[in-house]
């Protein structure tokens, strides 16, 4: 786990994933500004960039942190 940077010098037909976990909650206005810079993101990479979308799931009461 790098903490979310690209590594130097991705080669053709090399790949990265970089995941954000969000954690809530996260109001409509940051909701917002994320899907903002995730455009702009996509945009300035052109067809370099591929979104992928994961849904979670609620963190079971049994698993949170006291």
């Amino acid at each position: 786990m790098s903490g979310g940077y690209l590594k130097d010098g991705l080669k053709e037909f090399e790949h990265q994933v970089v995941i954000f976990t969000f954690k809530g909650p996260i109001d409509q206005a940051k909701c917002d500004e994320w899907n903002r810079q995730i455009k702009a993101l996509k945009s300035s990479l052109g067809n370099n960039a591929i979104g992928v979308t994961i849904d979670g799931l609620p963190t079971p009461d049994a698993l949170r942190r006291p």
